[in-house]
C-alpha cells in the first residue's frame, strides 16, 4: 500500500480563477504494480477581494469578497500497470458576499463538489536511458450538492477525457496531462484544464517538482 497525504495550500487571486482540472491520483505518480492501491488528502484554500471584468480590475466599494475551503479525498487502485481506477472527492466549505441592488447579502454553500470517477489507460515504453508512458483517460464527474444559494456543482453528469505523456530520466522527469469535460448544463460551457509539470531526480528515493 502507498500512503501519501499532502497539505497545499492556493490563493485564487480573481473570481473567475477557480479550477483545478487534471492530474491523477497519487501525486501524479500511481502504482504500476498489479494490486497497486493508495489514497491521498490534502487541503486547499482559496480567498479574494478583487472584482475583474475581463482583465481589467475593477472598485469594489462594498468590499465583495469570496472565501473556499477544499479538502480533497483521491484514491487509485491497479489491476495492472496499463488499467487502473481512480476517484477523487472533493468537499467545500464556501461564502461570499454578493451585490444584489445595492445590498451586500452574504450567501453560504457546504458539501461535496462533483466526484470524478475515471479509468486511466496506459501505453508504457522502456528505452535505454529513458522511459515514460502515453495515457488515454475516460471519466465522469457527478454527485455534486446543488441546493445551497452558493451553489457548490451545477449538479449535472458531465462525461470528460484526457490525453496524457510522461517522460523520465536518471535527472529529469515531465508530464503533461490535457482534459476536456462535455459540460450537460446548457448554463455553461465546455471546459479545456492543462496540466505541466518538471521535476528533478536527485537522489534514488527522491525527487522534486514544480506543476
Amino acid at each position: 500500500m502507498k500512503l501519501s497525504k499532502a497539505i497545499t495550500t492556493l490563493v485564487s487571486l480573481h473570481f473567475y480563477c477557480f479550477s483545478l482540472f487534471a492530474d491523477q491520483p497519487i501525486m501524479s505518480e500511481v502504482p504500476r504494480w498489479d494490486g497497486g492501491y493508495g489514497f491521498q488528502v490534502f487541503q486547499e484554500f482559496r480567498w479574494s477581494d478583487q472584482l475583474r471584468l475581463g482583465s481589467d480590475k475593477q472598485n469594489n466599494a462594498l468590499g465583495l469578497d469570496y472565501t473556499k475551503a477544499i479538502t480533497h479525498f483521491e484514491g487509485v487502485y491497479t489491476w495492472h500497470k496499463w488499467i487502473r481506477f481512480t476517484f477523487k472527492i472533493p468537499y467545500v466549505v464556501q461564502s461570499r458576499k454578493v451585490d444584489q441592488g445595492g445590498n451586500v447579502v452574504k450567501q453560504k454553500g457546504q458539501g461535496f463538489d462533483d466526484i470524478k470517477l475515471a479509468l486511466p489507460l496506459k501505453k508504457y515504453f522502456n528505452k535505454r536511458g529513458y522511459s515514460g508512458n502515453f495515457g488515454f483517460v475516460p471519466q465522469v464527474r457527478a454527485f455534486g450538492d446543488d441546493n445551497d444559494a452558493y451553489k457548490i456543482s451545477d449538479g449535472s453528469t458531465d462525461p470528460g477525457c484526457s490525453l496524457s505523456y510522461e517522460f523520465e530520466n536518471a535527472l529529469l522527469k515531465f508530464h503533461f496531462d490535457a482534459t476536456y469535460w462535455f459540460e450537460q448544463d446548457d448554463s455553461y460551457k465546455d471546459e479545456l484544464g492543462l496540466d505541466l509539470g518538471l521535476g528533478w531526480n536527485f537522489h534514488d528515493r527522491g525527487s522534486v517538482a514544480v506543476e
